[in-house]
């Protein structure tokens, strides 16, 4: 992958550690950068904003950094290619009606989900597709028609690709999940399918992650149309599309208990949430549980829907109401490897139930309200936070040259430790903050106030702007012709 990315973008977009090139960074979906970035405990209140830009799309995919780019895939069906540097935009590409899923990048292409119509019938195609980009410019190197929707990240195995379809409940169209596999080269559809079940037109949709342990892909089910088959579970298949163990959602009382949520894998471990809001622990090569633990889901069914993070010694989940109308509180419970709940972090203004982390050594970074934060890995203090415009669904991406993040408004945030680069301040001037944010209050208590340190607020904005136009007009004098 490298080799081709080095190629296309020169050798000073070539870093080995600079890489989150799928959701929650590997197939594994760990959620954790292992390479070294020189953020830690005591570093980490050094971050300052280097970049920022506004999309001005609604995101929920997350970011995805690949050699010197950072991904974007919006619900309005646009790809954006952005420069790691400073921001600006490398290429955009419009691929469909929404992408929800997050792209991946593998052996040189950039695969991309197009989500479809939900509620679609037999006859009528939904509009999904699984697309090959070219990561350097963004041409389209093939396209397949899916059927369903598309939301589930898939995994590559020997250059064939698995892809988990939805779209499944009985106000949706009742279209059956399963896993379809493609030619990663050419996107030829191959014979390989596996079914949720038995039934045409049963549902049990494919919403979350895949993920791969180098044997075994492991994926969370939806609800069949008529309560059979694999649903609400965990299955476990391998790469000849063999079922090797299928684990039923544990109920606790009740409601929508399918998982939209990935697996992720630890050792001999498997862990996953369903909107139950249990969180089991199972055995990789089995399935037979481990452990479980309730997240305090506020009602039945109200489990979130993020994947399970963590650095190794602590594991983070989402606890909200995934599938209760109106949504009424989301939260962060953190556990270590035993199962032993270790902290909460709480959403206190805004409730998005796919509310996820991602972790370096001793520190997880997340979107908690409306504000990227940083945290004791161990004890869930706050130890750094930047105040954004919008709350977040994505998770952030965590590499050599920085954090990065993108909020619901698709505002794209770039954070790194040192100076900030010279025409941030210009970028800045989207979202209204200043180079630096620090996060006080009593994290015991979950409650967190966020304060700004800077020049006036009126100050800033005057000399922000002034140099926004500045570079405004010298970027056109440079660049008539922008992508």
């Amino acid at each position: 992958m490298f080799a081709v990315i080095c190629a296309a973008f020169g050798p000073s977009a070539c870093f080995a550690s600079d890489d989150w090139a799928t959701y929650a960074h590997d197939d594994r979906r760990t959620g954790f950068q292992p390479a070294p970035t020189g953020i830690t405990r005591s570093t980490v209140g050094a971050l300052r904003l280097h970049w920022s830009a506004a999309l001005r799309e609604t995101v929920t995919s997350s970011p995805i950094i690949a050699g010197g780019t950072a991904f974007i895939a919006t619900e309005r069906g646009n790809v954006y290619a952005l420069r790691t540097e400073d921001g600006r935009v490398r290429w955009r590409r419009h691929v469909g009606n929404s992408v929800r899923m997050t792209p991946a990048v593998s052996d040189g292409r950039l695969l991309v989900g197009v989500y479809g119509r939900d509620g679609t019938r037999a006859r009528r195609a939904s509009g999904a597709s699984m697309q090959a980009l070219d990561p350097a410019n963004g041409r389209v190197l093939w396209k397949t028609p899916l059927p369903g929707v598309v939301r589930s990240e898939p995994v590559v195995v020997d250059s064939v690709i698995y892809e988990g379809i939805a779209g499944g409940d009985a106000d949706s169209g009742c279209e059956r999940g399963r896993i379809v596999t493609l030619d990663e080269r050419t996107g030829k559809l191959l014979p390989g399918v596996w079914y949720t079940s038995s039934k045409p037109r049963n549902g049990g949709g494919i919403w979350s992650p895949l993920s791969f342990d180098g044997a075994t892909i492991y994926f969370g089910t939806g609800n069949t149309c008529d309560g059979t088959g694999a649903q609400d579970g965990v299955v476990a298949i391998s790469p000849a599309l063999k079922t090797r163990w299928s684990v039923p959602a544990q109920s606790p009382g009740g409601g929508d208990e399918d998982v939209g949520g990935g697996v992720m894998i630890r050792g001999e471990l498997v862990y996953v949430e369903g909107k139950s809001g249990l969180l089991n622990a199972l055995d990789r090569r089995t399935g037979r549980t481990k452990w479980t633990a309730d997240v305090h889901a506020d009602s039945p069914g109200g489990g979130g829907f993020a994947t399970p993070a963590g650095d190794g010694t602590v594991l983070v989940v989402n606890s909200g109401d995934g599938s209760s109308q109106p949504p009424e509180h989301t939260k962060l419970v953190a556990f270590d490897v035993a199962g032993r709940e270790r902290y909460e972090i709480d959403q206190r203004t805004v409730s998005t139930p796919g509310l996820g982390a991602s972790f370096v050594r001793g520190v997880g970074f997340a979107g908690i309200d409306k504000s990227i934060v940083a945290f004791d890995a161990q004890t869930g203090a706050t130890l750094w936070a930047y105040p954004t415009a919008d709350a977040f669904y994505a998770v952030p991406a965590i590499v050599s040259s920085g954090i990065y993040a993108v909020d619901l408004s698709g505002n794209v945030y770039a954070f790194g430790r040192g100076a900030a680069n010279p025409s941030a301040a210009a970028q800045q001037a989207t979202v209204g903050h200043g180079d630096r944010g620090v996060l006080v209050g009593n994290p015991a208590s979950g409650r967190r106030r966020a304060i700004l340190l800077g020049a006036p607020f009126g100050l800033a904005i005057a000399v922000a702007g002034g140099i926004y136009l500045f570079e405004r007009r010298r970027r056109r004098r440079l660049s008539p012709s922008r992508p």
